[in-house]
């Protein structure tokens, strides 16, 4: 097997790469103005004024009003990035390396699989970077808010899901 089948092959591996990341958790954490908290919702509008919480086993219909904070923590997608980031990087690099093979241009002596591998790992620092920096709990303060804003809110959270 020569360089070039082992640097398409590898390419091939690393497709799959952006495809090992955690799932997001799509529940929230629901804290209530009677001072009660819910772990682990699903969020579904009934109407302008009736939420409905599947928490678990528990189904349960609440006043939005009576909603003071919605939370979920978000795992960093430091694997994604940087799957994509090498991904990227190698394919850009490959054809750059392949582009100026014979050109006698400044380290025309590397071949594709090289420009590639190197492209990869800036890739991989830079998308995963970028992947990092996606991480992070998200909070909505509804108490603090008019109930158009709060269904807006709500609406938002739904069609992210």
């Amino acid at each position: 097997m020569n360089s070039v089948h082992r640097f398409l092959m590898a390419i091939l591996i690393l497709w799959g790469l952006p495809l090992i990341s955690s799932a997001q958790k799509n529940t929230w954490r629901v804290e209530l103005s009677s001072g009660n908290t819910l772990s682990d919702c699903k969020v579904q509008l009934i109407n302008d004024s009736l939420l409905m919480l599947d928490c678990g086993s528990t189904m349960l219909r609440i006043p939005i009003d009576s909603v003071v904070l919605l939370s979920r923590h978000k795992e960093s997608t430091f694997w994604t990035g940087a799957g994509w980031g090498t991904l990227t990087g190698a394919t850009i690099g490959a054809l750059l390396g392949w582009s100026t093979r014979s050109s006698g241009q400044l380290f025309s002596g590397l071949n594709a699989p090289v420009y590639g591998i190197l492209g990869g790992l800036g890739g991989f620092v830079v998308g995963g970077i970028i992947g990092a920096s996606n991480g992070g709990d998200e909070t909505y303060r509804l108490s603090e808010r008019t109930r158009h804003n709060k269904i807006s809110i709500i609406h938002f959270i739904i069609e992210e899901n």
